[in-house]
């Protein structure tokens, strides 16, 4: 800015003119911000020039309104005016459809924006191509596809070179453009660790317990007694890690997700056919990990079209909830039911019926959220058997032999088969 005198001379003894720089935050309501209210004045003579310079920063979103004036007689030039906005350097957020491509209505974007994304792989927007660089070759998210051949196309001849991770984005994942890894498979491993981790330390309990009762010369009885339902959990985490070695070499795709409900869940997608295994600690994941069992041995199926359960029963939930135990019985014991379930034999039915959620919900109620039956099923059974589980329609169902199988009833469920 620069300030000239009216005469165009240059009097070292004029006054110095009462001109100023102003700035004023105001929030989105219009209110202004009294700290934010800013001024600079001239300290010069007539004749003469200075740079007014202000700066604030702006601790929530509003509008910053900046002037200058001169409240002298004294002709005044401002010039150069020039308002410099600098935004503040913010966390970017993505999300991403199962193949890659940028969920943009829910992104929130960083400045500087940055490009690794999806896979940390590098975004490349040049020419509105917007494909990720996964150093092999470049992968187009819009598409799911590849634009060249596979380098180890040999390697996977059952499928397209140009497919993306075999059409499986939940259960594999492309570090290189080259090979296919499976995205599950770390936090699976991790998982059965844990579980393994914690057979082998109530094991060492149990063998400290019987030393120290022969030293002490306990009874049976009292060493029983100081044992507890250790080698009960033992025997149940061993049935846990039976089941997921089963569910490894099985011809079905598991793939994992993590969630922070409540409830974890065990769906299929009806896109892919995966069983996706929802949970969020690992006694949550013991739970689920024994439905994805009920599946395999076919005590459970899943809607072809909603991936929800069906043949779900209240007796599959209490099996589930006695591997949990297993594993940490607080998790179960801490539950709201009809009674404390403080041992495998108190994990009952009608205990399962009787769970209220922190919602003060009761999802395995008869018409409860988790559509559970009252009794057994699965897909070997009968007209007789859907009889007793859905009484309503008794007269309908007795038009059809008794020994009709369940799943005629039930079109569209996905099963192992």
């Amino acid at each position: 800015m620069s300030i000239t005198p009216n005469n165009g001379g240059n009097n070292p003894n004029a006054s110095v003119p009462s001109g100023y720089l102003k700035s004023v935050f105001y929030t989105q309501d219009g209110t202004p911000v009294a700290v934010s209210l800013q001024i600079k004045h001239l300290q010069v003579n007539a004749g003469q020039w200075q740079a007014l310079e202000l700066s604030y920063t702006a601790t929530e979103r509003g509008y910053l309104q900046v002037f200058a004036a001169n409240e002298s007689d004294q002709t005044v030039f401002f010039d150069d005016m020039v308002v410099e906005h600098t935004p503040q350097l913010i966390v970017q957020e993505n999300h991403y459809y199962p193949f890659g491509m940028n969920l943009s209505g829910v992104e929130k974007q960083g400045r500087p924006e940055h490009r690794y994304q999806y896979n940390g792989k590098e975004k490349q927007e040049a020419f509105g191509l917007n494909w990720l660089d996964y150093g092999a070759r470049f992968y187009d998210a819009q598409l799911g596809r590849w634009h060249s051949i596979d380098p180890l196309a040999e390697k996977y001849l059952f499928v397209s070179p140009y497919v993306y991770v075999v059409n499986n984005p939940l259960k594999f994942i492309d570090p290189n453009g080259k090979e296919i890894e499976k995205g599950s498979q770390k936090e699976w491993d991790k998982q059965k660790k844990k579980i393994a981790a914690r057979r082998s330390e109530l094991q060492k309990k149990i063998e400290k317990l019987k030393a120290k009762a022969e030293k002490k010369g306990w009874s049976k009885k009292k060493l029983a007694r100081k044992i507890g339902n250790r080698q009960e959990r033992i025997s149940r985490l061993s049935s846990t890690l039976t089941i997921m070695d089963g569910l490894e070499s099985s011809k079905q795709t598991y793939a994992l997700e993590k969630t922070t409900d409540e409830l974890g869940e065990t769906k299929l997608d009806p896109n892919t056919k995966n069983i996706v295994i929802k949970f969020g600690v690992t006694s949550n994941f013991v739970h689920e990990v024994t439905h994805a069992g009920h599946f395999e041995k076919g005590e459970v199926g899943f809607s072809a079209k909603t991936g929800k359960p069906v043949l779900h029963d209240v007796f599959d939930e209490a099996d589930a909830y006695q591997a949990q135990f297993a594993y940490s019985p607080s998790s179960v014991s801490q539950l709201s039911s009809t009674h404390t379930a403080n041992s495998f034999k108190k994990i009952t039915a009608s205990w399962v019926q009787g769970i209220i959620t922190s919602n003060n919900k009761q999802p395995y109620k008869p018409g409860g959220s988790a559509n559970t039956a009252g009794v057994r099923l699965s897909i070997n059974s009968t007209r007789d058997d859907l009889i007793k589980a859905l009484p309503r329609y008794k007269d309908m169902l007795m038009k059809y032999p008794a020994n009709t199988n369940i799943l005629r009833f039930l079109k569209g469920t996905y099963y192992k088969k």
